[in-house]
Formats: C-alpha cells, sequence, structure tokens
C-alpha cells in the first residue's frame, strides 16, 4: 500500500484489487467487503469516472461494497473527498472514516461527510484498559455517531479485556487478532505473480 503511493501506483493498486474480487467465484455476494483505498484514487477524477464505469460492468459480480479511507487522506483535500464521497454513495458503496480521532479536527470534518461508519484510530484502543480519557474519547465519538446514524468500529482489539470495554461503550463492531488473527499468504496466483489468503465470506 504505502509502497504503491511512494511509486504513484496505488491508483493501479486499487484498480487491480476491484478486478480481481470481480472475479472471485466463493464470494456471497450479499455480504461486505471492505477495501482500504488509497490517497491518490480518492483525489483522482479519473479513478472516479474508471470506477462508475466498472460498477455499471461488473456489479452483478460484485458484494456489496464499503471504501475504508485513511482520515489523514480525507483533510488533505476536503472538497475533493466530499465529490469522491457523494460520487460513490450515488453506486450504493458505503464509506468507513479509518483511523478516526488522529486528528484534532476530526469532528469538525464530519459534518459534511456522508459517512457510513468510523473506525476508531488504534492508539485508543492499545492498552485501554489502562487509560480513562480514552474511554472518554470513544464513549464520545459513538454517543455522536450514533446520533446522526453512523456505526462505530475498532480496531487493534487484542484482548477479551478491550472486547469487554467496547462492547460497553456500545462500538458496533471490532476488529484485532482477538476478533480474528491476520492470515498468512498461501495461494499462488498465477495471473497475478503474488500470493493471497482467500478468506471465505459468511
Amino acid at each position: 500500500f504505502s509502497m504503491a503511493e511512494r511509486t504513484n501506483k496505488s491508483q493501479e493498486l486499487d484498480k487491480l484489487v476491484l478486478n480481481k474480487l470481480a472475479t472471485l467465484s466463493n464470494l456471497d455476494l450479499t455480504s461486505k467487503v471492505a477495501i482500504n483505498l488509497t490517497h491518490q484514487s480518492l483525489h483522482s477524477t479519473a479513478f472516479r469516472l474508471w470506477l462508475a464505469e466498472f460498477i455499471k460492468q461488473n456489479k452483478s459480480k460484485l458484494p456489496r461494497l464499503v471504501f475504508e479511507i485513511n482520515e489523514d487522506a480525507i483533510l488533505a483535500g476536503i472538497d475533493s473527498s466530499t465529490r469522491f464521497i457523494q460520487s460513490v454513495k450515488a453506486l450504493d458503496i458505503e464509506i468507513c472514516i479509518d483511523r478516526f480521532g488522529s486528528s484534532f479536527t476530526s469532528f469538525k470534518y464530519l459534518k459534511g461527510l456522508d459517512v457510513d461508519y468510523l473506525k476508531i484510530d488504534g492508539a485508543y484502543i492499545n492498552e485501554l484498559e489502562m487509560h480513562a480519557e480514552n474511554k472518554h474519547f470513544i464513549q464520545a465519538v459513538t454517543q455522536i455517531g450514533h446520533g446522526v446514524g453512523i456505526k462505530i468500529l475498532t480496531s487493534h482489539v487484542e484482548s477479551s479485556a478491550t472486547k469487554n470495554l467496547l462492547t460497553e461503550l456500545d462500538c458496533d463492531g471490532l476488529q484485532g487478532n482477538f476478533v480474528q488473527k491476520t492470515l498468512t499468504l498461501v495461494e499462488k496466483d498465477n495471473n497475478l505473480a503474488c500470493t493471497y489468503s482467500p478468506l471465505k465470506l459468511v
């Protein structure tokens, strides 16, 4: 991901991921698949136009999509981020802001964006049970998000204690090694010259 951005190949990477997704035969098309979208694709008019055509051609082969967008990428260009989000929502794609809370202006910019999920920055989750101030932040995000119809997700869940706290704080979804360990790269795809670990969606 970061290598693709450094070499200015991130749009090609995002297109590759989406094209590959459209060819997988073992997907439950009623499930949701979240894809991390790169900074360059978010702010590219050309990618936006390509995406609209791609969805038009492949909608029947795709599961429900969620694009995860890093908060820093959104803040790099609020106007172009807003245009992108509006265009993909018209394609029935949901939006998740990743690493929410990493900026001091997180709540300020949120007002004008039509998003479906906020994934709280992992810095607030690590050793959560030892930091009362982090609990207050998560509680505030959850209350504000739920008040405007946004679901709250968290990553970096590494223990049952953290899971229980986040459940008590009314978070809607959890991610981390305690929930699902990272899968190893096991299967070779000769067409892509890389390996991946297919995950059955339920």
